[in-house]
C-alpha cells in the first residue's frame, strides 16, 4: 500500500505504516511459535503432520501410537544405544 505522491509527509507517514505492519507480523509469529512450543513440552499436540510412529485421527487433540511402527521405532532407538 503506497501513499506516497509528491509530498514528504506521505513518504514518512507510509513508511512508518510498513514498519508497524512488519512488527505486528513478527509478534504474533512469536505468540504463535511460544504456544506451539509450550503445548509440545507439555506433550500435547499443536497440529500439522503427525510424527512417525503416531497417528491422529480426525477431530480428536491427541496423537494415539501406530502399533505397527511402534516397533520400527523401538529398533532405531535400541540401534542408536549401540552406537
Amino acid at each position: 500500500m503506497i501513499f506516497w505522491s509528491k509530498d514528504p509527509n506521505d513518504f514518512l507517514v507510509n513508511g512508518l505504516m510498513e514498519l508497524l505492519d512488519q512488527y505486528q507480523r513478527l509478534e504474533i509469529a512469536l505468540k504463535l511459535t511460544k504456544g506451539r512450543n509450550k503445548k509440545a513440552k507439555e506433550g500435547g499436540y499443536a497440529g500439522g503432520r503427525a510424527t512417525f510412529g503416531y497417528t491422529k485421527q480426525k477431530g480428536e487433540k491427541e496423537l494415539k501410537i501406530h502399533n505397527g511402527h511402534a516397533e520400527v521405532v523401538k529398533r532405531l532407538f535400541e540401534l542408536k544405544q549401540l552406537n
